[in-house]
């Protein structure tokens, strides 16, 4: 999926539609295996992940517009202070008994990957266009 409209307030219903898509999804497989959803730290997950991933869409589109060169350099660094920013938060809170279990690593990946994806799919076109 590429996003290709400009738009910034319709790409961001999209970045919101796809994280209300899979937050659901992974809340009932959640529930359908009977985990506790406030034991997984999915909510904060999900909702961190989305706020961050929409201000890397907006920064990215705003350097986009100025024919940046360094838009692709400016992406991988906003990525990996969104992966910083997240461990640093969220790392305390999934290691307090000394274990990472399945259900924490598919808390913090699932939201993890799938702003990434929506990230990467949104810089494409713009670096293509340079």
């Amino acid at each position: 999926m590429i996003i290709k409209k400009t738009n910034l307030f319709f790409s961001i219903s999209l970045f919101f539609l796809f994280f209300l898509v899979f937050f659901l999804i992974h809340i009932s497989i959640l529930s359908f295996n009977q985990v506790q959803l406030t034991s997984s730290f999915i909510f904060p997950s999900y909702i961190f992940n989305f706020v961050i991933s929409i201000l890397v869409l907006i920064i990215i589109t705003k350097l986009g517009k100025s024919k940046n060169f360094y838009l692709g350099f400016v992406f991988m660094f906003l990525s990996g202070v969104k992966l910083l920013i997240f461990l640093l938060i969220f790392y305390p809170v999934f290691n307090y008994d000394n274990k990472i279990d399945i259900i924490e690593k598919t808390s913090f990946l699932v939201p993890y990957f799938l702003g990434l994806i929506l990230e990467i799919a949104s810089v494409i076109p713009q670096l293509k266009k340079m």
